[in-house]
């Protein structure tokens, strides 16, 4: 009876794998094809989050629009349109949405185009060189909007569409681009927190595409395992970028490089007597570096309140809800304040499915230590994060119960779009961490994609229409 069984199973499985390969969806087809999946699922969900999102739905909207406008001279008096001063939400939207007056006061009534010295808040796109560099691609739609038909809803939706067509046209030619770990990248790129920031005025749109990117160079430096010319000026204009284009948090992906810039090096001497010299002192050599990097944090923290006093901060945070959820903020939605309206199961589908995408890949780091760098690389942006705005750090607030030494301020969306990294762990070739089914979870993936950003696309409209 066993045997029956197990014949049967086989030719089913022979058969659905037949049926597979007829319609093209087999592992090469689909890696093939990844990056058009995702340009495909991008461009749709986009196009519906740009007519549908309320305006200034992305966190400090207000704020960014303004500084957009400042590049192009079309500073505009928000005040007639709900918004005293330059602030966050769209909750100051829902009495027009509510009388139905919604279109007319946005799309059919003039912007009314004031000094940049009038804008009730100091502006940085013109101080700060990321600021500066996030703002452009959003400032020429707006403008393009602008001189359509001057209304702030023209402004804002052109300003979406041309962000949007930029940031998801580079993204899916970063992922044709990349030589492993597609899937992985593509599922991270159309979560909802990337899919509202590539829809926004926000900088975060255009980090998130160059730092996309800077890890597709690094995932292909592991994959060609040796130095060339274009390895060194690649190196020099990712390096360059991570410092100066996008926000700070993400420089400590240069230490990455620098592993697998050493590990290539290393592999490719011919001298075997030069690398048993190099492997000799290469854990006395790691050690040292931990336990120097142990000093230089104590030294650091030490003016709040010491090494321990922060790790407690840390434990306290992530065991004791203070009302600021920063896993749901990973991949749900990029408003911190709005994610208190999605519910849990949604961030744990995301992290199953971010486990299930890197899980199927194929393996291909052979160096261990460059998974763990990788591995280390997310949670040190989630501490560099945190630590960037330990001046939040308070006794509680409300209505949270008092419970000392709450972190506040660290939002997931800082960090979402460098769980690709999760690849290069569980991609190395000694990893257990390995399933079948690639075909399935690419379809799994489209799923919770399509079903995911939908309820976000819900969610927004029902805070100021329904709620």
């Amino acid at each position: 009876m066993a045997d029956l069984y197990s014949s049967l199973g086989e030719k089913m499985s022979r058969r659905t794998k037949t049926r597979i390969d007829r319609i093209g969806l087999n592992y090469q087809n689909l890696q093939k094809k990844m990056h058009k999946i995702y340009l495909s699922l991008a461009l749709f969900l986009g196009c519906i989050m740009v007519a549908a999102f309320p305006l200034f739905q992305e966190p400090d909207g207000t704020y960014h629009f303004e500084d957009s406008a400042s590049l192009v001279g079309l500073t505009t008096d928000l005040s007639n349109s709900g918004y005293v001063g330059v602030t966050s939400g769209t909750g100051s939207q829902a009495q027009f949405y509510q009388s139905r007056t919604f279109f007319r006061q946005y799309f059919k009534t003039e912007a009314k185009i004031i000094p940049e010295s009038q804008v009730p808040r100091n502006l940085g796109a013109k101080t700060e060189l990321y600021d500066f560099i996030g703002h452009l691609v959003p400032a020429g739609g707006l403008w393009l909007g602008y001189h359509i038909y001057p209304s702030l809803g023209m402004m804002t939706v052109f300003g979406r569409l041309i962000s949007l067509l930029v940031y998801a046209f580079f993204t899916c030619l970063t992922i044709k681009w990349l030589k492993r770990g597609k899937l992985l990248f593509s599922a991270v790129m159309l979560s909802p927190v990337i899919l509202t920031q590539y829809t926004s005025f926000s900088y975060d749109g255009f980090s998130n595409m160059f730092v996309a990117a800077s890890l597709a160079f690094a995932v292909n430096m592991i994959v060609n395992k040796k130095i060339t010319w274009k390895t060194i000026l690649g190196l020099i204009f990712f390096s360059t970028g991570l410092i100066l284009a996008v926000k700070s948090n993400f420089a400590a992906l240069i230490l990455l490089y620098f592993i697998i810039f050493i590990v290539n090096f290393v592999k490719g001497w011919r001298d075997q007597n030069k690398i048993k010299l190099f492997m000799k002192f290469y854990k006395p050599l790691i050690i040292g570096f931990v336990i120097l990097g142990g000093i230089l944090a104590t030294l650091y923290l030490s003016k709040y309140g010491g090494i321990i006093d922060v790790l407690y901060r840390f434990f306290i945070t992530s065991v004791y809800s203070f009302g600021e959820p920063l896993t749901i903020s990973s991949f749900v939605s990029a408003d911190l304040y709005m994610s208190r309206n999605f519910t849990e199961w949604l961030t744990v589908i995301w992290f199953i499915l971010i486990f299930l995408c890197a899980m199927v890949e194929e393996k291909y780091v052979d160096s261990r230590l460059i998974s763990n760098i990788a591995l280390f690389s997310i949670f040190f942006n989630i501490a560099a994060v945190s630590i960037k705005y330990i001046g939040y750090m308070e006794p509680g607030y409300s209505p949270a119960p008092v419970v000392h030494g709450g972190l506040r301020g660290a939002q997931g969306r800082y960090f979402t779009v460098l769980w690709p990294l999760l690849g290069i762990y569980i991609g190395n070739t000694n990893s257990k961490l390995k399933l079948k089914g690639y075909e399935i979870v690419v379809l799994l993936m489209i799923l919770v994609v399509v079903l995911t950003n939908s309820i976000n696309i819900f969610v927004n409209l029902y805070s100021v229409i329904w709620k």
